[in-house]
């Protein structure tokens, strides 16, 4: 230390500007000798010192300035201060580096402060919004579960201001993995405990309203995601400005949520006109093929009985042909014909049977048959037989 401090005196005789760059060095080296002593407010402000000199003359991908982030990052990790301590390494290395050295420092704080658990509740809490802006949805739920785990066991009631942070964040986990209905329960959740805790008119009960919203828009639940949106703008309107962040947020999500029910309200009637026009499509469909099957069932009938009826006037005719070719005989009655009497004639359709002319006999033909919906009569008239 005494070797450092010494060093830093004679650069300053030397030096005509007190903040040249070769101070940075022995800025950093008395500083990080304060940390090693466990001094972290002289270590902070020797560090400072390094960091201004450093930012005003160094690029951020310098390997010197890495270093400075590095000893900030050790001074807040030593301070328990995670999540300053993630932003400094991350800025010194890359953030899978930085989550590797911030795991490694939770894991010794669990071993040696077991009974600690609102710290390591909290420690928890930043290590998975971390993991969440890194995209890493896995870790991030399940630190966002052992944090809320450890927030039950440190607080009697359930009604914790920081239960419905831990809530929320796990909401924002798991619509990005897709879950929906595990996501709402949690916002739900978040949301009962506020209505509990915060002022009636708050903005973060807006907001929560807000997100319940975009998760029920998600389900396919307009109508009652536009109630939520439009609670939540209520609520941050009484305290916000109308231009704020969260208020145009708000206002997009109920413009959107507007537009789908409209387009929902679109294709259903859209839907509906089709289904009448298919149903009275359909029914004349039907229609139609029972009035084919009817006349078709019809011609068959009357076919049948106008075949049954061919066949019966034939019968009677090859009767009457039958009986009138016989031969009416004139004369004795041993057959003889004389051979100077001339022959009868051969008896026409029309001649008289049995010596008398056949009488004219005009008949009309009859029949009936049913069908499923109607009675049918059909008669046959004017046929004549001679």
């Amino acid at each position: 230390m005494e070797n450092f401090e010494i060093a830093l005196e004679i650069r300053k005789k030397c030096l005509a500007s007190s903040d040249h760059r070769a101070f940075s060095s022995s800025y950093i080296n008395i500083g990080t000798c304060y940390l090693d002593d466990g001094n972290y407010a002289k270590a902070k402000e020797y560090l400072d010192l390094a960091w201004e000199l450093d930012s005003k003359y160094l690029p951020v991908n310098h390997p010197e300035f890495a270093t400075t982030c590095n000893n900030f990052g050790l001074l807040y990790e030593q301070q328990h201060d995670y999540t300053l301590a993630f932003e400094y390494y991350q800025k010194s290395t890359s953030k899978e580096r930085a989550m590797e050295q911030i795991s490694i420092a939770l894991d010794i704080e669990h071993s040696l402060n077991p009974m600690n658990l609102s710290t390591l509740s909290d420690t928890l809490y930043e290590f998975g919004c971390i993991k969440l802006e890194m995209n890493d949805y896995d870790t991030a739920l399940k630190s966002f579960q052992q944090a809320l785990d450890l927030s039950h066991k440190c607080y009697d009631s359930k009604k914790h201001r920081k239960i419905s942070k831990i809530n929320k964040e796990i909401g924002i986990t798991l619509i990005n993995c897709g879950q929906f209905e595990e996501a709402l329960k949690y916002y739900q959740q978040a949301l009962q405990i506020e209505l509990d805790v915060l002022p009636k008119d708050h903005f973060e009960i807006g907001r929560t309203y807000n997100n319940i919203g975009a998760v029920l828009s998600k389900l396919k639940k307009n109508s009652q995601a536009l109630i939520n949106c439009q609670q939540g703008m209520a609520i941050c309107l009484k305290t916000l400005n109308a231009n704020d962040k969260l208020v145009i947020e708000i206002q997009n999500n109920i413009q959107i949520i507007e537009e789908d029910l409209a387009m929902e309200k679109s294709i259903d009637e859209l839907l509906n006109k089709f289904s009448k026009q298919q149903l009275l499509s359909g029914l004349q469909t039907l229609r139609n093929q029972y009035n084919q099957q009817i006349s078709n069932d019809i011609h068959s009938e009357i076919k049948e009985k106008v075949q049954q009826y061919e066949h019966n006037r034939c019968s009677i005719t090859n009767g009457l042909v039958s009986s009138s070719s016989a031969t009416i005989i004139n004369g004795d009655n041993n057959n003889n014909v004389s051979a100077n009497e001339p022959q009868s004639q051969p008896m026409q359709s029309n001649a008289c049977i049995h010596g008398r002319r056949r009488r004219r006999h005009p008949f009309r033909v009859s029949f009936n048959f049913k069908h499923s919906s109607n009675r049918y009569r059909v008669s046959l008239s004017s046929v004549h037989r001679y």
